[in-house]
């Protein structure tokens, strides 16, 4: 019996669809961000918390520079304080919020004018919520004695090292600030009497202090490239022979 052979072109063959995984879904960006003036060189960044985020990004716009990133803070954190800034310029903020490989929408705040006035920020007004202890009771209350450095205000402490100098022969510089005991880092940053130098990393203090959180930050010196054989007096143009002056600062709490 002769049997014959039919074949069937591949464009006619059925083939089963192939299931993708679904993309992970992005997280919720805070719903609104505030930005004062709260200082005649900071301003006062504020917003709900987001749940479900490992962390929020900040960044920072200021004509003509573009945006640029101001810092990384931890979940929990509800409000920033960007210090050492020149608000002789127009300053515009934007946060998102970031769990695992995926960020936010990003979120921008009302803009900071070289005009606004100094607003001294209440807490009642802040949309910042007082840490309360164990038992719901109320806000915890500060300690009694303070470390050098640090000072209490709405249920919140902000902890600033002593002045650091980044010298005339130095390329990097690290110093740590850190929480009294028992408490928590919510967030923290760098100011600065230069624009000589930028934050290389600024970060929350992990393992160096077992009992209290803090911040790390690691300020980098602005130089011109070697490549550009600039002679000494650009260097001094540059700043490459002037020392830069810088404090870190923490802002700490209780645990909830």
């Amino acid at each position: 019996m002769l049997v014959t052979t039919i074949a069937v072109p591949l464009s006619a063959q059925v083939r089963e669809p192939v299931a993708r995984p679904a993309p992970p879904a992005r997280p919720a960006a805070p719903s609104e961000l505030r930005a004062i003036k709260t200082g005649a060189d900071e301003v006062t960044l504020l917003w709900e918390p987001v749940a479900g985020v490992s962390e929020y990004h900040l960044g920072r716009h200021v004509p003509p520079f573009g945006w640029a990133r101001v810092s990384r803070v931890p979940a929990g954190t509800t409000h920033y304080v960007d210090r050492g800034r020149d608000l002789g310029s127009r300053h515009q903020y934007s946060i998102v919020s970031v769990a695992g490989p995926m960020a936010s929408l990003s979120v921008r705040s009302n803009e900071i004018l070289p005009g606004d006035p100094i607003t001294r920020v209440a807490p009642g007004e802040t949309k910042m919520t007082p840490p309360t202890d164990t038992i719901g009771k109320g806000p915890v209350s500060a300690p009694a004695a303070l470390p050098a450095g640090c000072s209490s205000a709405g249920g919140y402490t902000t902890c600033t090292s002593a002045q650091t100098t980044l010298g005339t022969a130095e390329a990097t510089k690290t110093v740590g600030v850190y929480c009294p005991s028992g408490q928590h880092a919510m967030g923290g940053g760098f100011s600065s009497t230069s624009h000589l130098a930028f934050p290389k990393e600024s970060r929350p203090a992990t393992g160096e202090k077992v009992d209290r959180g803090g911040w790390i930050v690691t300020m980098q010196r602005i130089v011109p490239p070697a490549s550009m054989g600039a002679p000494e007096i650009i260097s001094n143009m540059f700043g490459a022979l002037t020392p830069v002056d810088f404090r870190a600062y923490v802002v700490c709490a209780m645990p909830r």
